[in-house]
């Protein structure tokens, strides 16, 4: 029996190859093979707005001849598996496939081939080995319901993109290619409306204090505590009065120890990376814009069967990766290091069940990786980006299959009491404040010896930092170096008060990994489109990435969320279409009908 495979891309085709032996045929289709036509619609709109199909699918220009070598390998094959990636937009390619094979063979030869859907989450033998099998076991066929919803996604997308971008370069009047995207423009229009809460912020002042204390006996060093009560209440000093007060108050009080308290807090792993996490990642550590992130780093990764695929929202990892994990900490760190998860928690609206991203082989060499990539034909920047990119993802899925780190964590509390009247001229300030100081000391190191370079941060304390979208206060936590031994009752020597003059902060600027954070926070997009939908808007000139890597509007794209959201009779509907809201909800219909729930029938 002959068997043609169907895969997405010449990579994936030479790593696959590999495994299967002879009677095997592997082709790629390089992506989606035919599409709505250009130029047009392309939609049909029947029963008053309720049903919606295409008009006319067709083959894309650059894959005449793509399709022409599949169907001459399909007309002398007994059956036909189709492998693209097992996600939506996998389904549909699969499901162009049956159709256009169906059409060129004719309905007749084709009913006589054995054709089957086939999904697996890595690209090794065992894998993909494992997932034939199993769905010439089961007959597995297309999941029509992926496929419907992708539809849904894709016309969607056509209506607006065809009408809105159509309007909008009636109302822009600037040269080049002026388009709107039922997400992109949502996405553009957050970034707009941060920039003009930054623009519009008006910064207040605020104080923060720490007081170096000294034991009275035995040669010590001084040690720094922090004010968090005055008379009873949080701190909360906002002018130079009040700030004069306090500065008297701690300067003339006598200071005591209340007690010293110690507990025992872990700092826990964080889950293997999905989609979203691993853009952000790559961004805040190596500036990778989450374009280059998925491709080619990610996407080269795992056509070369070295991770598991990467477009993803789950965060599972599957028994036997718990288990080849476990045996690679307890060769490694000790079997007291090790804690399997399955990290299996679902969130609505996720896709699929996939697994997180993980190596496919936790064991393999740097050396073997970097074989691999360069076979893969990478540039030299892009083997050494795609490597950091792995052990990225490295580090993380084995942490997550570590215990966690252990921390004796120390606070003391110290109370001052005034001892002397204010200063002649001063208000009469507090007569009472508490202050404290922690240290955190490692006991158990647990995931943090897969990452030593951790082990000499402090256990996160309490600090709080500035809301991104708000701004305001950045407060600081309590956390020092080392303190002497302290015991309930007694006193304490004052060496100096540092009042920290600050101002409240703006609203952050957008980056693209704060971006990626807030589109996954309010359920814009998918995370496996934000790197196309950044990239768009940079193509466009809607957004330029400055200095620090801030990402800022232009004028342009301003103009266009001004004229999409404010709008004018020329744009259709053009403000509901871009609420974060509606695009939310629109979002969660659209997964509606991939799980065939019936709440999804009127999206």
């Amino acid at each position: 029996m002959s068997t043609l495979v169907i895969v997405e891309s010449p990579a994936k085709s030479h790593t696959i190859s590999q495994f299967l032996g002879k009677g095997y045929v592997i082709l790629p289709s390089i992506g989606h093979v035919r599409d709505l036509p250009e130029g047009k619609l392309g939609i049909l709109v029947e029963d008053g707005g309720t049903r919606f199909s295409a008009n006319k699918y067709e083959i894309d220009a650059d894959k005449k001849d793509v399709v022409a070598k599949i169907v001459a390998a399909a007309k002398g094959a007994d059956e036909i598996l189709l492998a693209s990636d097992p996600d939506r937009e996998g389904e549909a390619i699969a499901w162009h496939l049956d159709e256009v094979l169906r059409e060129k063979l004719g309905a007749k030869e084709y009913a006589r081939k054995r054709v089957l859907r086939v999904t697996y989450n890595e690209v090794t033998k065992r894998a993909v080995t494992g997932a034939i099998e199993e769905s010439r076991r089961t007959g597995r066929s297309i999941d029509q319901a992926l496929v419907d919803a992708q539809q849904a996604r894709r016309f969607l997308d056509r209506f607006v993109g065809w009408r809105v971008s159509r309007a909008v370069a009636a109302a822009v009047r600037e040269r080049g290619d002026k388009a709107a995207g039922r997400v992109q423009s949502v996405a553009l229009r957050m970034v707009c409306e941060r920039e003009a809460k930054i623009a519009d912020f008006r910064p207040e002042s605020y104080w923060e204090y720490l007081v170096d204390l000294r034991k009275r006996e035995g040669d010590t060093e001084p040690f720094a505590v922090r004010l968090q009560k005055l008379d009873g209440a949080k701190a909360d000093v906002r002018d130079e009065a009040a700030n004069a007060a306090v500065v008297d108050f701690l300067e003339h009080s006598d200071y005591r120890v209340d007690g010293f308290e110690t507990s025992r807090k872990e700092r826990s792993p964080g889950a293997p990376f999905t989609t979203d996490t691993l853009q952000m990642a790559a961004s805040t550590s190596f500036h990778f814009s989450p374009k280059y992130t998925m491709k080619p780093l990610a996407q080269t990764l795992y056509e070369a069967g070295f991770i598991t695929y990467m477009r993803t929202d789950h965060a599972q990892v599957a028994q036997e990766a718990q288990a080849m994990a476990a045996d690679y900490v307890r060769e490694r760190f000790g079997a007291d290091h090790s804690q399997p998860r399955s990290w299996s928690r679902r969130v609505a609206g996720e896709q699929g069940a996939h697994e997180g991203i993980r190596p496919t082989n936790v064991f393999r060499s740097v050396a073997e990786i970097e074989a691999g990539l360069r076979s893969a034909r990478l540039g030299d920047k892009a083997v050494g980006d795609a490597l950091k990119l792995y052990d990225l993802i490295w580090k993380r899925f084995v942490t997550s299959q570590m215990k966690p780190a252990v921390y004796e964590v120390g606070t003391a509390r110290i109370t001052a009491t005034r001892n002397a009247p204010a200063a002649e001229g001063l208000p009469e300030g507090p007569r009472e404040a508490n202050l404290t100081a922690s240290v955190s000391t490692l006991v158990f190191d647990g995931f943090l010896a897969a990452t030593p370079e951790r082990k000499r941060e402090p256990m996160p304390t309490a600090r709080k930092d500035a809301d991104d979208a708000k701004g305001g206060r950045e407060e600081s936590g309590d956390a020092i170096a080392a303190l002497p031994p302290l015991a309930a009752g007694e006193e304490l020597d004052r060496v100096g008060v540092r009042p920290d003059a600050k101002q409240t902060k703006p609203p952050a600027h957008f980056n693209e990994a704060s971006l990626v954070k807030a589109m996954k926070e309010e359920g814009i997009g998918r995370p496996s489109t934000y790197a196309s939908t950044l990239s768009t808007l940079e193509d466009h000139k809607y957004l330029v990435e400055g200095k620090g890597h801030v990402l800022t509007p232009t004028e342009l794209g301003c103009a266009v969320v001004k004229f999409l959201v404010w709008g004018d009779s020329r744009a259709p509907d053009g403000g509901g279409l871009f609420y974060v809201g509606y695009t939310r909800d629109m979002e969660k219909k659209l997964d509606a009908i991939a799980h065939e729930e019936s709440d999804g029938a009127d999206a």
